[in-house]
């Protein structure tokens, strides 16, 4: 028998890619999702991270840079892995990045 579960997502609000071992990576945690986009914006509105695949993180950086201090918008979005909660779904919200 198969679980039919609504879609689940969890994103922290504030990581810390020191190289501490600690929290370095930003990471969203979810169960039962099917398609997945995940945006984080500067504060210009640019695009700094994209990926499709939940396993992907972000650790703080573009174009080989680490970010500085600050506030970062992001956008998720996706779709159950059931029919039924099939969606779309968005969320929005913000990290920030501490060193």
């Amino acid at each position: 028998m198969e679980d039919i579960c609504p879609p689940r997502l969890f994103v922290p609000n504030a990581f810390s890619p020191n190289g501490d071992g600690i929290n370095d990576k930003f990471t969203v945690f979810g169960a039962h999702i099917g398609k997945y986009e995940f945006l984080i914006f500067n504060r210009w509105g640019e695009v700094i991270f994209r990926s499709t695949n939940m396993n992907d993180t972000w650790d703080g950086t573009y174009r080989d840079e680490l970010m500085p201090i600050g506030v970062y918008e992001w956008l998720v979005n996706y779709e159950g892995d059931s029919q039924k909660y099939r969606g779309p779904y968005q969320k929005k919200g913000s990290v920030t990045l501490i060193k």
